[in-house]
């Protein structure tokens, strides 16, 4: 007979692993296994910087509908709107990876309506709403899948808000910090995976040098083949992007994130030229991640796309097979 003591141990025992989590006696804290991440069996024991996040370029311009001067008057969205879902939709896409340039709005300069106090999504001048929002969106998203991860970059700003970016930016990520959010902050910029799930730091966030150094925030180091290119009738090549990332001599550090840039950024309005890449050029990609693997050990991190979600092929779909491909070789 087993006694009573035992019994219960042993009922929380199974509890424990129909729940598919892991929970410590001695704390009480509750871990989650890891089983899977962004959908991708067998990633667990990769590292982020042997992953591939299905990324939005400017995420914020855009998502969350039209987008305005200072003087209050609406943008055009040829040359200012780089996407057409909101946050939470992109996320429901599979985008896991988002680019967010920012201004700052001060207290004085907030009206209650669409001019929020704090740090605001911003395209060159024209402004769109609060990064807090985005946050927040990304937060009640990771909160409900959690076997999810989430990187953020935050890179460019203009040059006037840079000392109040510099003072304000870690009360914009206080939220994570101070225990309000769902998931937290990682502490590391290059996470084993499965431990990140494990911990619920499933956010990664990158910033510029400009805006200082915040707690939960680590140092933005990245190779891009960005080439500062138009179009108007075709997209890049395999052999284009393969070589501009392989000539930055960075490219076998693991310390930089490998993004590559699938868009354009002149020649057409910003619809039109994301036209030109989307569909099956997006098949593209998967031979650029094999050809990087193969020539200089390491994958594609990142990739960046202009209107997620337009067209049938779904950048998510097509990431999901490269890091199948990643975790032949770094698992």
């Amino acid at each position: 007979m087993i006694p009573t003591c035992h019994l219960n141990t042993l009922l929380v025992i199974i509890n424990i692993i129909v729940l598919g989590t892991c929970v410590s006696m001695v704390s009480g804290t509750r871990q989650r296994s890891c089983t899977l991440v962004n959908g991708v069996e067998g990633a667990c024991r990769l590292d982020l910087n042997h992953f591939t996040l299905a990324g939005s370029h400017n995420s914020g311009a855009g998502a969350y509908g039209t987008m305005r001067y200072w003087t209050n008057t609406n943008v055009a969205h040829c040359f200012y709107h780089n996407q057409h879902n909101s946050i939470t939709n992109q996320l429901k896409l599979g985008i896991r990876y988002f680019d967010f340039d920012v201004a700052y709005i001060e207290p004085s300069e907030a009206d209650g309506g669409y001019w929020e106090a704090g740090a605001v999504l911003v395209h060159s001048n024209a402004y769109s709403r609060s990064l807090k929002r985005a946050l927040r969106e990304i937060d009640n998203f990771l909160g409900n899948h959690p076997d999810e991860i989430v990187v953020i970059r935050m890179k460019d700003h203009p040059e006037w808000a840079r000392g109040l970016l510099r003072s304000n930016l870690g009360k914009e990520l206080e939220y994570f910090t101070s225990g309000q959010s769902k998931v937290k902050l990682s502490n590391s910029r290059n996470p084993i995976l499965g431990n990140a799930i494990q911990s619920n730091q499933r956010i990664v966030v990158f910033i510029n040098g400009g805006f200082g150094y915040h707690r939960g925030a680590h140092h933005l180091a990245q190779i891009e083949s960005w080439q500062n290119s138009g179009a108007t009738s075709t997209c890049y090549t395999v052999n284009e992007v393969v070589n501009k990332l392989k000539s930055d001599k960075r490219i076998r550090s693991t310390y930089h994130q490998v993004e590559v840039d699938w868009f354009y950024s002149y020649g057409l309005c910003n619809w039109e030229l994301s036209g030109l890449c989307d569909e099956g050029e997006l098949y593209k990609l998967k031979d650029i991640n094999k050809r990087l693997i193969a020539e200089t050990g390491r994958p594609v991190n990142l990739i960046s796309l202009d209107f997620v979600g337009r067209g049938d092929v779904r950048l998510a779909d097509v990431v999901k097979t490269m890091n199948q491909e990643n975790i032949k070789h770094f698992a």
